[in-house]
């Protein structure tokens, strides 16, 4: 299985991350659909501890992308990129695009995901599900064509609620939803 989903992982990851133009390319005739993931706090534990795994978050991003879908990795925290990619990396998360936002202090993390998300449905691509842990992720999801009904949240490690939001569901672990990662 790990051979199987790594393999010639790290040269695409690493092309996307140390080159994060601002074009993004046309939909493949596999699919013109997209799956987002939020990574810190979504599928990081946490902002500061950016090398530990959220319970089953590879095994959902797995879960989608074996049913088509193109994955993007995004965030608006200015972390190094590589430190994302050896995060996924390290714990085998799919193929993706990796969005890491070049934001200053100033820029709100709303208007830094929309953009974002605008880019790829301006170039074709339809965003099918999302994931994320905060109201901007939220609220960027929605604003960029994502329905309700398909935005999923996690709590924040130590919370026991989510944040507030659009979302259809609240999950304090992965593994609940994986079973339920369809695809139509």
């Amino acid at each position: 299985r790990d051979l199987v989903r790594s393999r010639g992982l790290g040269d695409v990851y690493k092309r996307q991350v140390l080159n994060n133009s601002t074009e993004i390319s046309a939909p493949n005739c596999k699919s013109d659909k997209a799956v987002i993931f939020d990574t810190d706090e979504t599928l990081m534990l946490s902002n500061t501890c950016i090398f530990s795994e959220r319970e089953s978050a590879s095994e959902l991003v797995q879960a989608y992308t074996d049913n088509g879908p193109r994955v993007i990795y995004l965030t608006a925290e200015v972390y190094i990129p590589v430190q994302h990619f050896i995060f996924l990396s390290r714990y085998h998360f799919p193929d993706g695009n990796i969005q890491v936002a070049n934001a200053t202090a100033e820029e709100k993390t709303l208007n830094i995901k929309l953009n974002i998300l605008k880019r790829y449905t301006e170039s074709g691509w339809t965003l099918f599900a999302a994931f994320g842990d905060s109201s901007t992720d939220f609220a960027a999801y929605l604003a960029a064509g994502v329905t309700q009904d398909k935005i999923f949240a996690i709590t924040r490690q130590g919370d026991r609620k989510c944040k507030p939001g659009p979302w259809q569901k609240c999950y304090d672990n992965w593994s609940k939803h994986i079973p339920i990662a369809c695809f139509p």
